[in-house]
């Protein structure tokens, strides 16, 4: 047939062509006996047809996944998935249940190493010890506690020690139900008690559904110590070094009982890690710079020869080398420490600063997450700590309310005192800032710290008999320093009430001073001092240098100061001091970095507390 219009359907093998409204060619074929359309046509139909078909396939395979995965997350195959659970934990004190009360380092020790076998584990998220101290010797309701903490699991427990024996219980509970999810009684002798740490962390990790990896679960079961009398020793040591306030006496006693513990066994890490952050603490002593700082190094060193995969050795390698400012050493150690106990709140917020100080965002994310990991929404260090994020924003408001809360929930402690009148300072209110420092004074009759904060108000209050009467404390406070070439850095600030004074002659003698001193800081010829960073030298060299008038090398100085990382913000251009150098174009450079780098700082943390999931529980909190 040729020439015919229209075909209302043409079958072919098993397609079929319907409703086809244009003229064809029809070709009998010899082997099949039937007409077909021309070939072109053909190609153009199969084509359309193959490709609706793939398409009908491809929508028929992504309807079968997505009803086996919607099956899979609501109808049956697992409805606890390991996302599904809330990880979040708070370990409580454990109760010691001896009848001896010298035994409550021990319960104290056994809670402190079970969370730190739990900080290594990075799918979990753990208040820290600090956070949960508040509970000790009381019996709160877990709900109630969840709720202060903001975790949906609570591990609480008691130890009783009789001689060789120990009895530890252990519960997981839901603080949301206080549901008991996992208990365990363990009656072992005190030699097993090493071993039994290990096992109760990684029961807690599989209750809880967390990813434990190879290496985690390998860090976990390290044994610390074969020598548990060592252990003992060590745990008393630690106990003096954990207190919020403490004397050299603690230290010096706290380090003969750590050499004990290395007596009786010389592979144990822990022990030489807490000597090393014993020598390092000691600084702030007056000890002769080289003593603390070869002591803290080589013990941390040793530390991290005989375990490393514990934090502790590299968290004090960091903190040494910080202050000498090796930056290259300290950022490695902090680095290494974090990889190992990246729940560690201590370890979070020193490497947050780190990455702060290279400009790196993420290190606001760090700090801030330290400060939920480590404290309580009752606990004043909470809102002490979040100060100092909403100082770098430059929050007056909200910091007032941050501190008055502190102080509301710990009326005796002197740290929200003290952190208001640094407030006031920076607000210009000198009359309510030395009102603070008053109560601190009463608070902590002879406190050194208070005295420079004092100063610094009446020398802005025009005060100048009392400015020059607090800066002239250093004199006290350095004669106690068995490291005569350290110095608390007030030289120069009492040369500059002096000079206000009309006391020219004595003000030249402490600047002189202060100048020799600073140089030979820098030179290692003398201590870093107490309190002080290595680059504040050079800062201390600017103000020296700008007083006799060598204004060049004072800016000079001033750059090598920030170039080391000395980021005084309340500092540089505010300092009195430098009032001769405000017109010059290498000053307002400097001034210029130091702007940039607040704006940074100010942007990272802003960015960091919107992200932060507890911020409107903070905010909420300030109402």
């Amino acid at each position: 047939i040729k020439n015919k219009t229209e075909f209302q359907t043409i079958s072919i093998g098993s397609f079929e062509f319907k409703n086809v409204h244009e003229p064809i060619e029809v070709f009998a074929l010899a082997n099949e006996g039937f007409p077909v359309p021309k070939r072109s046509m053909i190609q153009g139909k199969l084509k359309s047809n193959f490709q609706k078909r793939n398409v009908l396939v491809a929508f028929s395979i992504i309807l079968f996944v997505v009803s086996v995965l919607f099956a899979y997350k609501f109808f049956s195959f697992n409805n606890n998935t390991a996302e599904d659970v809330d990880k979040s934990i708070a370990v409580l004190p454990f109760e010691n249940l001896s009848k001896d009360p010298e035994q409550e380092y021990f319960s104290n020790g056994i809670t402190e190493d079970i969370l730190n076998h739990l900080v290594k584990i990075a799918d979990l998220r753990v208040k820290s010890r600090t956070s949960t101290l508040q509970y000790k010797g009381k019996q709160p309701s877990i709900i109630q506690v969840g709720e202060d903490l903001g975790v949906a699991n609570i591990v609480e427990g008691s130890v009783r020690r009789v001689g060789d024996k120990v009895r530890i219980v252990v519960q997981l509970i839901d603080a949301k139900t206080d549901v008991h999810l996992w208990s365990e009684t363990y009656d072992r002798d005190f030699k097993d008690i090493l071993e039994l740490q290990s096992e109760i962390a990684i029961k807690i990790a599989n209750a809880l559904e967390a990813r434990l990896t190879a290496t985690e679960k390998k860090n976990i079961q390290k044994e610390v110590s074969q020598d548990v009398t060592a252990y003992d020793y060590f745990l008393r040591a630690r106990e003096l070094t954990n207190k919020t306030f403490f004397e050299k006496q603690d230290f010096e006693k706290a380090l003969l009982l750590v050499n004990q513990a290395i007596q009786l066994d010389a592979t144990l890490a822990p022990a030489y890690a807490l000597k090393g952050k014993i020598w390092y603490a000691l600084a702030d002593f007056g000890i002769m710079q080289k003593t603390w700082q070869d002591s803290a190094l080589y013990f941390s060193a040793k530390a991290i020869s005989l375990d490393p995969s514990l934090p502790d050795g590299y968290l004090i390698q960091g903190q040494v080398n910080r202050t000498l400012s090796n930056r290259r050493e300290s950022k490695t150690a902090f680095q290494n420490a974090y990889e190992r106990a990246p729940n560690n709140p201590d370890v979070s917020r020193l490497y947050g600063r780190l990455l702060l100080r290279e400009r790196d965002e993420r290190g606001a994310d760090l700090v801030l997450k330290s400060i939920e990991n480590q404290y309580s929404l009752k606990d004043p260090e909470y809102y002490l700590a979040f100060n100092n994020a909403y100082y770098f924003i430059g929050d007056f408001i909200t910091r007032e309310k941050l501190l008055k809360k502190a102080k509301s929930l710990d009326p005796g402690s002197s740290k929200s005192y003290l952190a208001l009148s640094f407030l006031y300072l920076d607000m210009g209110q000198y009359g309510k800032g030395i009102y603070e420092l008053e109560q601190v004074e009463k608070l902590n009759p002879g406190f050194f710290w208070v005295g420079g904060n004092l100063a610094w108000h009446h020398y802005y209050n025009n005060d100048l008999e009392k400015a020059a009467k607090y800066w002239s404390r250093y004199r006290e406070l350095e004669a106690t320093f068995e490291d005569s070439t350290q110095s608390t850095g007030y030289q120069h600030r009492l040369g500059m009430v002096y000079a206000k004074m009309d006391r020219k002659k004595e003000a030249d003698a402490l600047f002189a001073e202060d100048l020799k001193r600073s140089s030979e800081k820098i030179s290692g010829k003398s201590g870093v001092g107490v309190g002080n960073y290595r680059e504040g030298a050079y800062y201390s060299l600017a103000v020296d240098n700008a007083y006799f008038g060598n204004n060049v090398l004072a800016v000079q100085c001033l750059d090598s100061a920030l170039k080391y990382e000395f980021y005084w913000l309340d500092g540089y251009d505010k300092d009195p001091m430098f009032a001769s150098l405000k017109d010059r174009e290498d000053f307002k450079k400097v001034i210029k970095k130091l702007d940039d780098y607040k704006a940074f700082m100010k942007r990272a943390y802003s960015n960091a507390l919107n992200r932060m999931e507890a911020s409107k529980e903070l905010k909420n909190s300030l109402k």
